[in-house]
């Protein structure tokens, strides 16, 4: 029964002879040895090509003359990787022709390829966007799949690339300040991720739906995130009388440490002193709660993951102003009241002491006598 066996494509040139040898591991008696001499060709087929954006293609032309195979492919380390369906197409291309290749994205190994229709042709290829940066742009990052592995029990942020280019970029860690994916997103010093194969991970890391890798290559850079919304903990506060009280919720086992600060051009610096809780190793999920003293009006609180090496801490600043005002509100009321009661009393009582004070009056004193002369 005849049977074929296909092995990888490596590297010969025009003119050489290729020996292949094949026996079974262990030897069971079959051994096969054969050569095959590469047909001496003119130079490679010739061709031209056009970049249509618009059109998200690239135009190949042949010359006249003889007709050319033309396909788009992926540059890898030895071959040429045909595109995904529905953008692989192998066109036989009648010379003085040309003909519409379509891309799914602009990427730096991006390649044209032509050979003759004949079985082991000579092949021409052209990867002409490596140096260009449109091929370094949005649409390389759009070509990888990020598929992600981090965990919170572990402590470790993890993703996996899948890239149609080989591509090894830099991972490191940054905070984005909000969920949306336009938002900023601030680099966390000294927390680059290590890489095997395009696994990257990071350990002692508090996950976080915004707490993402940045994944840098050349000039381009792009941010990817847990893809899980959940977080192992969660933080409330409260104001009860002059303290803030902080309510802890942990899935995991963790320490968790807060402090207050003062909001100051957009910046709020932890102040001493720091309070720390500790849900230990083997204890059941629960709640814990931290106090505060609240000393001045309008003041934040800054909570983290203080037993991990990459933590954000992140802000609360609770609306005390209708407890503050009410109470002020109140005061004020009482001293109205005091003052109304203060000023009454001194109208009645006033008038008494004054006659209290005046010496007394002799006979006669204070009156006016007329005479009255007699007709």
């Amino acid at each position: 029964m005849p049977w074929q066996v296909q092995f990888d494509c490596f590297p010969v040139e025009s003119g050489q002879q290729v020996l292949v040898s094949l026996r079974t591991i262990p030897d069971r008696g079959l051994a096969l040895s054969r050569s095959h001499l590469i047909a001496a060709e003119p130079p490679g087929p010739v061709f031209t090509h056009t970049l249509v954006p618009e059109a998200r293609a690239i135009e190949v032309s042949v010359p006249r003359g003889p007709a050319l195979m033309v396909r788009l492919c992926h540059q890898l380390a030895l071959e040429c990787e045909e595109l995904p369906r529905p953008f692989h197409q192998q066109v036989l291309v009648p010379g003085g022709q040309c003909v519409l290749l379509p891309y799914e994205f602009l990427v730096p190994c991006l390649c044209i390829e032509a050979s003759y229709p004949h079985r082991d042709s000579l092949r021409s290829k052209r990867c002409p966007f490596q140096e260009q940066p449109a091929a370094y742009g949005p649409e390389l990052w759009s070509s990888v799949r990020f598929h992600d592995y981090s965990a919170s029990g572990k402590d470790q942020m993890a993703m996996v690339l899948s890239a149609s280019c080989p591509l090894r970029p830099r991972a490191t860690l940054c905070w984005r300040e909000a969920a949306a994916s336009a938002a900023p997103c601030h680099d966390i010093p000294n927390s680059t991720a290590s890489e095997e194969e395009q696994a990257y991970t990071l350990d002692e890391v508090d996950v976080h739906p915004q707490l993402c890798f940045r994944f840098s290559y050349g000039n381009s850079s792009h941010v990817e995130c847990p893809h899980r919304p959940e977080t192992a903990w969660n933080v409330s506060a409260s104001v009860q009388g002059p303290q803030l009280r902080l309510r802890i919720t942990s899935s995991v086992p963790a320490a968790f440490s807060a402090a207050l600060c003062q909001p100051r051009g957009g910046q709020c610096e932890p102040e001493s002193p720091v309070y720390t809780v500790t849900r230990a190793e083997g204890s059941a999920p629960g709640e814990l709660a931290l106090l505060l003293p609240m000393q001045i009006l309008g003041s934040c609180v800054l909570v983290w993951r203080s037993d991990v090496r990459f933590a954000q801490k992140q802000l609360l600043c609770p609306d005390v102003s209708r407890r503050h005002f009410g109470l002020l509100g109140l005061a004020l009321a009482l001293g109205l009241v005091v003052a109304v009661l203060l000023l009454s009393c001194c109208s009645t009582w006033r008038p008494a002491a004054e006659s209290l004070l005046q010496p007394p009056r002799r006979p006669g004193e204070g009156l006016v006598l007329c005479a009255k002369e007699d007709g």
